[in-house]
């Protein structure tokens, strides 16, 4: 069972801990301004979504394979346990950036910090903008899903654990080097 909900990758974004772990690695770049480093965590995301990725199914989804603009979430239980999914996932990348990230820098925690929550942050966006459909969320997620990677590695969970290893651990490096 915890196969079937945590590796059966088959939804279009990387993990939220990959990107939690990015966005804090390059707000690195800006510990002390907290508005920069959110900005450089959100833009991060963007950034992994144009590599090929795999993904993780959500129960709730109604897809559209013609139209990803069409696609929505259902409401009830599926949606409970794919927001109990992402919650784990979620908490799993702040819990990596603040050990790899947050804590070695306690002067710059508050803006590492929002560099990881915001390099979660176009996911749930694209979620509100499945139950609103304005704008901003229509722009943001034209540009979310313009960005993504048109190949993906959905159903090779070893390539796709691959790439979500490959991409913290490139985050890691980052800014170790940044930090020299």
């Amino acid at each position: 069972m915890f196969d079937a909900l945590f590796f059966d990758y088959t939804y279009p974004h990387m993990t939220l801990t990959s990107h939690a772990v990015a966005g804090a690695a390059v707000a690195t770049l800006a510990p002390q301004n907290p508005i920069l480093a959110f900005a450089f965590g959100f833009l991060s995301h963007y950034l992994l979504d144009a590599f090929p990725h795999g993904h993780y199914p959500l129960r709730s989804l109604i897809p559209s394979p013609k139209d990803k603009l069409k696609e929505d979430m259902t409401w009830g239980w599926n949606f409970v346990i794919d927001l109990f999914k992402m919650g784990a996932d979620f908490l799993l990348g702040l819990g990596l950036a603040y050990l790899l990230f947050a804590a070695p820098n306690k002067s710059g925690m508050l803006a590492i910090m929002l560099g990881a929550l915001a390099g979660t942050l176009p996911d749930p966006l694209h979620f509100v903008y499945w139950k609103l459909r304005q704008e901003p969320f229509i722009s943001l997620s034209k540009f979310h899903l313009s960005i993504a990677a048109t190949k993906d590695f959905d159903g090779d969970t070893k390539k796709t654990l691959l790439v979500e290893i490959s991409a913290i651990v490139a985050s890691i490096l980052f800014a170790k080097l940044i930090s020299l």
